[in-house]
Parts: structure tokens; sequence; C-alpha cells
């Protein structure tokens, strides 16, 4: 659970540079060097780049940590595929460093290459192919599959097998009620993150962000096989597992439409596998957030799901507007979580909430007073180019000015667009002016999540306006992530070189990493990320940033 209220009640790590971890007991590899699976110390190359690979017709970079004259792209054969000259140095400020860039966007034969720079080294090998984002939306789609709660769970990736058993079968006993020995139903959806809570408003943050993939490029997702029990079913892959949390989260809806916050353990768990947590767990909580994030996601599902299945649609928009009217009975309710000692993803406010609820409502109904709702809130709401879970705001906006509905005030939505385009803007500013072209300038708790949360500002921007710049830009947020940083290296499990291998995640600490988490990343400066188990504030995973990854690699699927 990454909850920024964590974050004030415990103090940073102070780390540096360093990609050791906790498993990596042998001290006699040399500083800047890993452990590698327990075998040998390799040195990282200087040459970062995106470990995984580009898109032919997209913009290709590299950056060097010293001085840099020219490079050659070699194929894999060894033999080179063009050459050029570096160009540098730039000071990057964040880290202190020097630093060349290689640029080869103008070549787009696809093959596997690696860079090498005289005098420096090379890179590691990389694909240009136009599937690169399908690979990778699939290996994080993955990931969502592993997180799921409530059923046995079996993976492969890589020639390597991952399960656990069925776990938390008993969800949850009312903590308001627990003398009546009452038992809601609440099983199933993803676990949050490295522990094995469920979270209703992260839950809806991260179904927010894959729904809006699937609005944006329904045809190139509804083809997307995964390797998920459902698969070949009517419901497409993509969508299918979007329900799975979908269900769940309908489940934590209340008898007058309010909604529980939280199932978890009074603690939390230990360091065990899924089906081995036992103890306790208790429903935590309900309010208006809550409420609003079901009228959201349920809204939006009632019209995404209407081709495939018209009886689960109907199902959602029934919730979103038992939900919908709880809303207009009751002012901002605060979910009481006394109860538990690590209460998750708290809110002082609902007012960004209530604007995606009524966003979504009226763009599945046309409600004339959910658009009301809609625009008496949207001219004071800023679009923010860094955000995360307390900011759903953003998906409201996204949703009003995608719409093709009748209604809108044109006034309103001028001036929604060009918050917009200002907040792309200066995502696009930023990336000129970092030497990792990071899109954000800050390091907090979840940085590689709020990362790839902007390329839904950018990519959104490009619907209303198409500008290569706005796709490149969402481009190098990828190469960033995928090893384009200080450390050389994939921050995503099972994907890319030096993918984490610790990552604080409990069925990661048995049987390994399982594959396709995004992991929270820097957390204070630029180079404060560990990759080791204990360092939860730099190297936990969740939900809400593996979905923002999601989003951001199946905008770029072919």
């Amino acid at each position: 659970m990454p909850s920024f209220t964590w974050l004030l009640a415990r103090p940073l790590l102070a780390v540096g540079l360093s990609l050791g971890c906790a498993a990596c007991v042998d001290q006699s590899c040399a500083s800047g060097t890993e452990k590698w699976n327990g075998d040998l110390c390799q040195p990282p190359s200087t040459v970062h780049v995106n470990t995984v690979g580009f898109l032919p017709d997209h913009a290709k970079a590299a950056v060097v940590l010293q001085a840099a004259t020219t490079f050659s792209l070699m194929r894999a054969d060894d033999s080179e595929a063009m050459s050029g000259n570096a160009t540098g140095p730039v000071h990057d400020g964040d880290t202190g460093l020097d630093l060349w860039t290689i640029d080869f966007s103008s070549f787009s034969e696809p093959g596997e290459y690696y860079l090498d720079v005289p005098g420096v080294g090379r890179s590691v090998s990389f694909r240009i192919d136009a599937n690169v984002y399908t690979d990778v939306t699939k290996t994080l789609m993955l990931g969502m599959y592993g997180q799921r709660c409530g059923v046995a769970v079996e993976l492969e990736h890589d020639g390597k097998t991952f399960a656990h058993d069925q776990c938390h079968t008993h969800d949850a006993i009312p903590w308001e009620d627990q003398a009546s020995g009452a038992v809601k139903d609440v099983i199933g959806g993803w676990h949050d993150a490295g522990d094995y809570g469920k979270y209703s408003n992260n839950a809806a943050f991260s179904l927010g962000m894959l729904f809006r993939a699937w609005e944006l490029s329904p045809d190139k997702l509804a083809g997307l096989a995964l390797a998920i029990p459902e698969h070949g079913g009517p419901i497409p892959d993509f969508l299918a597992e979007a329900k799975v949390e979908l269900a769940q989260l309908l489940n934590m809806q209340r008898d007058d439409g309010s909604v529980y916050q939280q199932v978890s353990e009074v603690n939390f768990e230990g360091f065990i596998s899924p089906s081995a947590d036992t103890g306790a767990r208790y429903l935590f909580g309900f309010g208006t957030v809550q409420a609003a994030d079901v009228v959201a996601v349920a809204a939006a599902g009632a019209r995404l799901f209407l081709p495939y299945d018209t009886g689960y649609a109907s199902l959602c928009l029934a919730a979103a507007q038992k939900s919908w009217a709880y809303l207009q009975a009751n002012g901002f309710a605060a979910a009481d979580l006394s109860g538990t000692n690590h209460p998750g993803y708290w809110r002082r406010d609902d007012a960004p909430e209530r604007l995606w609820a009524a966003a979504e409502l009226w763009e599945t109904t046309g409600a004339a007073d959910a658009l009301a709702a809609v625009e008496a809130k949207i001219g004071t709401t800023s679009v923010s180019p860094s955000w995360d879970w307390p900011n759903v705001g953003n998906l409201g906006i996204f949703t009003y000015v995608l719409s093709k509905r009748d209604g809108r005030d044109a006034t309103v939505l001028a001036s929604v667009i060009d918050n917009i385009n200002s907040s792309a803007n200066a995502i696009l500013s930023q990336i000129s002016t970092s030497g990792f072209a990071r899109g954000i300038p800050s390091y907090n708790w979840g940085s590689n999540g709020s990362i790839a949360r902007t390329t839904l500002n950018l990519m959104v921007a490009n619907v209303l306006q198409p500008d290569a710049k706005l796709v490149d830009g969402a481009v190098a947020q990828l190469d960033y992530l995928l090893g384009r940083n200080v450390f050389g290296r994939s921050f995503v499990t099972g994907l890319g070189h030096f993918s984490p291998i610790h990552p604080h995640h409990r069925p990661s600490s048995i049987t390994g990493a399982w594959p396709g988490l995004l992991v929270g990343g820097p957390n204070g400066s630029a180079t404060a990320w560990k990759d080791d188990q204990e360092v939860y504030q730099e190297n936990e995973i969740a939900i809400n940033w593996n979905t923002a990854m999601i989003f951001a690699a199946a905008s770029l699927t072919p």
C-alpha cells in the first residue's frame, strides 16, 4: 500500500547511487555493480538505453555517462547498421552528471541491435520492432493477473512458473458490525500492492487508466491475447482482466450507495504467500469519496461492457446510479479508518472524485444533471502534469473533452482544452531540460507511476491536436522506465535488462520476482532507489503504477 500519508509518518531512507540489494550478501562487488542472480558481478554499461526496444517510426535515443564523440548502431551479427555523432555534454542537475546523447531516430529497420561507442563501450542489446509495446503491454497485464486475489493463480514467464493457491476466501468482516458475525462477500479483485490489502479508491483509479486506454485504442486492444483463464471468452481479454477488479469493487457497495474503502487485516501481514495469509480481514470505512469512485468506474464499465455483456452492463449502470443518488443526498463524508493500523489512500476532500463521477455518468447516460455537475467544477480544476490517486479530476476532465456528445458549454470546453495543452507543454518542456528526458521534476513516492501517467496528458493532447512531439514525449517516458535512466536498468520485473529482482512484494519474497510489475522508483532524489525488498519507499509495486504504464504501452501498440 504505497500511501502518501505513510510518507509523512515514516522517515525516508537516504541512499546513493547503489545497485545493491538486501539479499546480495557478498560485499566483494565493486561500487556501482550488482551481484546478478547470485552468480557474478556485472558492471553496468555507461551507455544507457531502453533495454527492451524502440518503435521503427518514432524517436530513438540513448544517454552516455562519459565523454563520447561518435557511435555505431550494430546489428546482432556485429555488422554496422549506421553511425553518427554524439552530442553533449549536457549537465543533468538531478544527478550531477555530465551526459552525452546518441540519437538514431532516423534508423527504422526492424531487428536486434546494440550501440557501440568508441572509447566508452557498448550498450545492452535491444529490438527495433513495431510490436515492442504490444509485448510490454502483455507482460504488464500478466503482472495484473498475478495480483488476483481470492483465486489460485498460475502463470509462466521466461521459462519459469509462478503460482499461489486460492487465497483470502473469507473477505470480509465489517469492522463496525463485528459482533453480528456477518461476513460480506468482497472476494476477488487484485491485491493492491506489495501487501494483500484491497483499497477501493486506488482500485477505481487503476481501472480508470485501463478504461481510458481501451477507449483510446479499442480496436488495438480488442485483439490483444493475454494468458488469463478468460482468454477466448465473449469479452476481450483486456476488459476481462479489468472486470476482475470491477466486479470486486461493485461488491464493496453498501445498501445505501456508500462504498467501503478497505479490505485488510488490522496490521500488515508478514512476508508469506497469499494462501498462507489466514488472519481475520475486515472492511474498514465508507464514505463519499469511495461512492464517487464507484459511480465513475461503474458508469464507464456500463458503456464499455455493453457490446459484450448487456446484463453486466446493466448491473454496472444500476450500481453507478445507486451511488450517484447517495452522493446527491450527502455532502462529504470521510471514511472512518480508525480500526486499522495502516489506513490506505485516505482523502480529506471528494471534489475531484465527484467531478470524475459526474463526467463518466454523463458520458454513459447523457444525464443533464451530471453534465451540470461536471461544468460547475471543471472550470476551476487544473490539469495536473504530475498526478496520482488523489488527482482523479484529470480522468474526469479527459472524459469530458474526448466525448462525442452534444451539449457541452463551448467556452468551458475551450478553456479545458487549453488547460490540457498547457499541461502537455509543461511535460514536454521538462523532458527537454532533463538529462534523462523525465517528464516531471519531482522524485516522490511512486515517481515511476507519475512518469508513466504523464503519457495520459500527452496522448489526450495528441487526440485533440495530433503532434509527433507529443507521441515522442510519451515514448521518452517509457525509455526512462525501461533503462534510459541513471541506473541503466529496467524498472519492470521480468522485462528488459537488470530488471528488479527484489521488489517489496510478498509473493516475490518467496518465489523470486513475479513478472510484469513496475516498482515505485527514486524517492527523494534522482539516485534514491535500491533494488531491495526492505526499501518499500522505493521498491514496492502497486496497481496504480502498473496500470499507468499499461496505458503508456497500450497507447503505442500498432
